[in-house]
């Protein structure tokens, strides 16, 4: 294990990716910070004349990186099936990827829990006809990040298991790929809830350890001020009109506005990828979550507040243990295009109900208390994601628990127990 700072591993990272030519793969636990790491990354490669695209693997995470789909940025959309690139290579979109490829040495990939394996076949092959190399990835350097204990990608019922994981994927068997494993959690303080997490992320629950944090959540009794988790938009949405609906006074409706270039953007792809609601009802007395990180530092993605005042333009809300409300203005997510140029954005005020949240959609976020319903959880690594968002285990509840709702991919559990790490505690 080796003991760096940030700007010494990225420094590291520097020299394995430009001198010595080698794909990187960031792994470690929810909260450990990779995708701060990734950004500061591509920061550097590009002052040192390697110059580095910053892409995720859905909408919702790359609006939250700062970069793009990499379904989008390799022109594939949706496309998994290796057939494909016999249209592919004669399109227009194919001769614009190779410009656009001209023009990057590094890509970075986020998220990659969530990408097939047949997609990133796909993407290789595509990678090596566009570069015209048929070297791993076409001779470009990847540096992927994600942790393949988390949200995996979907793969229907009647669809190839195999297609699951792409470190089962040819492509990543022929690479040399080497892998840095972040050991230090910087969201929790706790040591015995980081390794009850690390212990249910691996499917293991039988620990006295586990089953006491387990037996504590189940018996605490939810507050006010916790934020409900759950699988699925349906049920989400429809606990938090309730709540909204449930308060006195008048209702007040905030319309996004979302613009961009003729042609670059789809309107409907921009509400479904930001974290922002594009018709948010809002009353004095309701709860709410801030979806931005504030530059002055006043409070972060994730924070909880509650308004105290409906403008036209913006809101004030009391932040806990601030003496005095704040203004929150509509704040703009830009989606950029790969060479970091806005080509659309979506205006709102910029805060959700607080009441429920997906556990998908709370990536990113660090919350004080939270309830998690499990009664529709069907997927490896979900209820380990919605644990890892909240700061101490003493303010979180879980309903409708049973110990099947720990899903975890014998699979994934192989992969990180055979495979070569080195261990990364990053101050």
């Amino acid at each position: 294990m080796k003991h760096l700072n940030s700007k010494s591993f990225i420094e590291l990272l520097k020299n394995e990716i430009i001198k010595k030519k080698h794909s990187i793969f960031l792994t470690g636990s929810a909260g450990v910070g990779k995708t701060t790491l990734l950004r500061n990354l591509k920061d550097e490669l590009n002052k040192v004349g390697a110059p580095a695209v910053l892409t995720s693997t859905t909408g919702l995470s790359s609006f939250h990186l700062g970069g793009v789909t990499i379904h989008k940025f390799m022109g594939i959309n949706i496309q998994k099936n290796t057939s494909y690139l016999n249209y592919f290579s004669h399109t227009f979109q194919f001769t614009a990827l190779k410009k656009r490829l001209a023009k990057f040495d590094v890509i970075i990939i986020d998220e990659i829990s969530m990408l097939r394996a047949d997609q990133f076949t796909l993407i290789d092959l595509v990678l090596k006809k566009a570069c015209g190399n048929n070297k791993p990835f076409g001779g470009k350097i990847v540096v992927f990040s994600g942790d393949f204990y988390q949200i995996p990608p979907v793969v229907l019922e009647n669809e190839i298991k195999k297609n699951q994981w792409i470190f089962t994927s040819e492509p990543w068997l022929n690479s040399k790929i080497n892998v840095y494993k972040l050991i230090h959690v910087h969201r929790q303080s706790n040591a015995d809830f980081i390794n009850c997490l690390d212990e249910i992320k691996e499917g293991h629950v039988e620990s006295k350890q586990v089953k006491n944090l387990i037996e504590m959540c189940k018996k605490r009794k939810p507050t006010e001020n916790d934020t409900i988790f759950f699988a699925t938009n349906e049920e989400c949405d429809t606990f938090n009109q309730k709540k909204i609906n449930q308060l006195p006074g008048k209702l007040t409706t905030y319309i996004a506005t979302v613009a961009g270039k003729r042609k670059q953007y789809n309107k409907d792809a921009i509400i479904r990828e930001c974290i922002a609601k594009e018709k948010l009802d809002l009353k004095v007395g309701a709860k709410v979550i801030i979806v931005y990180n504030d530059p002055k530092n006043r409070f972060v993605n994730g924070t909880k507040a509650i308004v105290t005042k409906l403008n036209e333009h913006n809101i004030e809300v009391l932040i806990d243990n601030q003496a005095k409300p704040i203004v929150l203005k509509r704040h703009t997510w830009k989606k950029l295009n790969y060479y970091n140029k806005t080509i659309a954005y979506m205006k709102q005020i910029p805060v959700i109900p607080a009441y429920g949240l997906t556990i998908h959609k709370s990536q990113g976020m660090t919350l004080d208390s939270i309830v998690i319903d499990c009664k529709n959880i069907f997927t490896y690594g979900q209820l380990y994601v919605g644990m890892s968002r909240v700061r101490d285990a003493k303010n979180m509840t879980l309903i409708h628990f049973d110990k099947s709702k720990v899903i975890t991919s014998k699979t994934v559990k192989k992969y990180y127990k055979t495979t070569k790490m080195e261990e990364i505690y990053i101050d």
